[in-house]
């Protein structure tokens, strides 16, 4: 899913539903990929019972919260973890500002910051209201900014967008429950390294209530949280944790067939059940894991070393029922039956659940048909800049039972590091590549075929895409890998199985 628009209420039944009429037409104008999650902070009013009823008009519209009141910061961060959106947006639920702001949230989130924030403060905004607010506002800004030295005063405007890794990142360590929510959330990403933008608000001065703050308790409240927030600044950081997640298509060897090079099948398997060996042996000695994908082709002729990769720890995912599968132009009844054999005998053969999927060359079925086999996560998505696939999302995306992650690229440019070009391109031009894809990701996934790592020689005929293909294969990529991995430990990037990654195992 791509939007996530959290609502926080405190007995809102005056206002919720033309509140929920609007955003659903604003939001409805520009895609139908969100959902509304309004965020109950006890309400003591008919809230709950406006919203439920609405719900059944609202299909993309849910109630989390709390039975009794609990905090706003209590409340927004339940609601967080709830959310699927890959882009997380909460406003408050009078629509003070200006709803167009939405656009210019995602657009920063998009290009590669984790955190948009709409602010009074900042050059171009328009603000319209009471001379008591504006003291009260002016008053919190000067503390911030010299208590804290924050390049950002403007922390408590109720309109934020955030990338769904970089708040999961920050929410375990949000400590208030009230007001300051806003201002520990922001202030927190600021000392770790995160990219925060700063936009105008527009305030609109018909929309405008009574505040519900209470003056005395929560301005108190505030400013003993502004005065602990000076004294964790010089200790705290939450550091986006960087992870490599190794991941290898188990199929036979390919590159033949593909270029009309005649070799029997009882060949090519066993060309790729060398290289197999060869990388087992490389994460043993590194003690790390990995995630394979794996044909049904293949696991039904080595079933015992599938035995040795689940019993050493590593994840096993679907690859296909063979390699030559192309999902992407099959009927969907037709991909769904080949895919369920081959889930169907990895399951119950090994006795694993099956949670990851990665299609041949990227060939996916529809993402409805990976819903419907109960897949978890997929894969199949390698955006980089000469594919099909380049115009594509290169984060995590969350669909309502299914996440995607796409292999790695780097930002802006959307350079490949994966096999070919790792094998190809030297060990100095993969760690640029991760380097500059880790500024704006908090994981890389890259992938390797095993039979890049047995040692290979074409014909003198063959075309130069087969020979770059099984260029640097073997030995020297086995060494490659190995340096690589050793200096992802060095560089303080843990390893992982990307069921781990994304917290599904």
């Amino acid at each position: 899913m791509k939007y996530s628009i959290v609502i926080p209420v405190y007995s809102e039944g005056k206002i919720i539903e033309s509140t929920i009429k609007e955003v659903s037409k604003f939001m409805n104008r520009r895609t139908k990929d969100y959902e509304i999650i309004i965020a109950n902070d006890g309400s003591t009013d008919n809230t709950v019972e406006v919203v439920t009823k609405l719900m059944k008009k609202y299909k993309n519209l849910r109630i989390e919260g709390y039975a009794k009141n609990r905090g706003r910061g209590t409340v927004l961060t339940h609601a967080f973890k709830k959310a699927k959106g890959e882009y997380i947006i909460y406003f408050d639920s009078d629509l003070t500002i200006d709803l167009k702001l939405f656009d210019d949230v995602v657009y920063w989130l998009a290009h590669g910051y984790d955190l948009a924030i709409g602010s009074k403060h900042s050059a171009g905004s328009d603000i319209k209201t009471s001379s008591f607010r504006r003291f009260l506002s002016k008053g919190y800004s000067f503390l911030i900014k010299t208590l804290l030295s924050s390049p950002i005063v403007g922390l408590q405007c109720g309109f934020k967008g955030f990338r769904r890794e970089a708040v999961f990142a920050l929410l375990p360590h949000i400590k208030d429950s009230r007001w300051s929510w806003d201002t520990e959330i922001v202030l927190k990403a600021l000392w770790s390294g995160y990219r925060v933008k700063e936009l105008p608000a527009k305030v609109l001065e018909d929309r405008e209530r009574e505040s519900k703050v209470n003056v005395l308790k929560d301005v108190y409240d505030m400013g003993t949280r502004l005065l602990w927030l000076a004294v964790e600044k010089t200790r705290f950081s939450v550091r986006k944790t960087p992870t490599l997640l190794l991941t290898f298509d188990v199929e036979k060897f390919v590159v033949p067939e593909e270029q009309g090079i005649k070799h029997t099948e009882e060949e090519l398997f066993e060309i790729s059940k060398t290289g197999l060996n060869k990388i087992i042996n490389l994460l043993s000695k590194q003690n790390i894991k990995a995630t394979f994908f794996i044909t049904k082709a293949y696991a039904s002729r080595y079933p015992s070393q599938i035995r040795q990769l689940i019993r050493k720890g590593h994840e096993i995912g679907l690859h296909a029922f063979n390699h030559s599968d192309n999902y992407s132009k099959m009927s969907k009844d037709k991909a769904y039956k080949r895919l369920r054999l081959a889930k169907n005998y990895l399951e119950k053969t090994f006795k694993i659940k099956i949670r990851g999927f990665r299609a041949p060359q990227f060939n996916a079925p529809p993402l409805s048909v990976l819903e419907k086999l109960n897949i978890e996560f997929d894969s199949s998505t390698h955006p980089w800049i000469l594919s099909k696939q380049r115009s594509k999302s290169r984060h995590i995306y969350n669909h309502k039972t299914l996440t995607e992650i796409p292999v790695s690229t780097t930002p802006i440019l959307r350079l490949p590091f994966s096999w070919f070009w790792f094998k190809n391109l030297g060990l100095f031009y993969s760690k640029i590549c991760t380097k500059r894809t880790l500024t704006d990701s908090s994981y890389i996934n890259l992938y390797f075929h095993p039979w890049e790592f047995t040692n290979l020689k074409l014909p003198t005929n063959s075309s130069l895409i087969s020979k770059l293909e099984v260029r640097n294969n073997g030995d020297r990529v086995y060494l490659k890998l190995n340096k690589y991995i050793s200096w992802i430990k060095k560089s303080k990037i843990k390893t992982s199985t990307i069921s781990k990654h994304l917290m599904l195992s």
